[in-house]
């Protein structure tokens, strides 16, 4: 599936889990202005992998902001907008195994010297011991610009049970063209999905072209 990335634009107004009524008209499923909906382009893919997207809510009023587009191609994936949540079970809402699950990690590790730094992905444990990715059951996502992003880091303090997931991509962001990345290996939402699920062996299709 093929979508310009120019044309991701015009979502509304939200704050929940669900969209907000604004000035214009928008699509209830993909909660992008109707003139601009992408519904008739998406096609979704199934996956082993959980994902659970915790979107912070300004940027959930973001006309670039990709994880509504993200939950729509991936339904095996759970997508929150708020500021903070008790613990993963209640962010998920279900009971899951903690152990089993990885967010995509922010700040540097104690122990980076460990890591191997031409892998492009790699799961750690919080002291910086690499983890079996068989054993990795769902991966969280923080999105949001990267003061948004520590933001959600740092108000939820469970995320720092969870393993660490590591992206050194082979691969500039599609996005950098329209949105500026604060580094320079920095990916969107979208993208960082596709690139973790084809690690973690998922289907070919659902990271070609980085799912969209």
């Amino acid at each position: 599936m093929k979508i310009n990335w120019i044309t991701v634009i015009g979502l509304p107004r939200m704050q929940s889990d669900t969209p907000n009524t604004d000035r214009q008209a928008s699509c209830p499923n993909c909660w992008k202005a109707l003139p601009l909906c992408l519904c008739d382009s998406i096609t979704a893919f199934p996956s082993k992998t959980r994902l659970l997207v915790l979107q912070h809510p300004r940027e959930a009023k973001n006309p670039l902001s990709t994880a509504r587009l993200l939950s729509l191609t991936l339904p095996n994936t759970v997508h929150r907008v708020g500021l903070s949540w008790a613990s993963l079970n209640a962010a998920l809402g279900e009971k899951v195994e903690s152990k089993q699950w990885a967010v995509l990690f922010l700040g540097p590790l104690k122990d980076a010297k460990r890591l191997k730094e031409d892998v492009p992905f790699q799961v750690v444990a919080r002291g910086g011991k690499t983890v079996s990715l068989d054993s990795v059951a769902g991966i969280v996502l923080l999105d949001g610009n990267w003061k948004q992003s520590k933001t959600l880091w740092w108000r939820n303090p469970w995320l720092l049970k969870l393993h660490r997931v590591i992206l050194n991509p082979d691969m500039p962001s599609l996005y950098g063209e329209i949105r500026k990345e604060p580094r320079k290996h920095a990916l969107s939402t979208i993208e960082a999905a596709a690139e973790s699920l084809q690690a973690l062996g998922e289907k070919p299709e659902i990271a070609n072209g980085r799912i969209l």
